[in-house]
């Protein structure tokens, strides 16, 4: 089991350094998006339920995405 769950605040994810470099490496910018701030009060639940938003804006597919929280789940 990771550090990590639906649970977690991005806050928090973010706070850790290994979970910020990867979604840094995964969407390059994302952590200084003016929206950032917005979006550290959800949770991963919340954000995960924005798939498709996510999809759209990033241009990547269901398995990146797949890809990405597999990897974040797991630190």
């Amino acid at each position: 089991m990771g550090r990590f769950n639906t649970e977690t605040k991005v806050r928090e994810v973010l706070a850790y350094p290994p979970a910020e470099a990867l979604t840094e490496s995964f969407a390059p910018g994302i952590t200084k998006h003016p929206l950032v701030g917005v979006v550290k009060t959800m949770t991963l639940g919340q954000v995960f339920s924005y798939r498709e938003v996510v999809k759209t804006h990033l241009k990547i597919s269901d398995g990146e995405i797949d890809g990405f929280i597999e990897k974040l789940m797991n630190l």
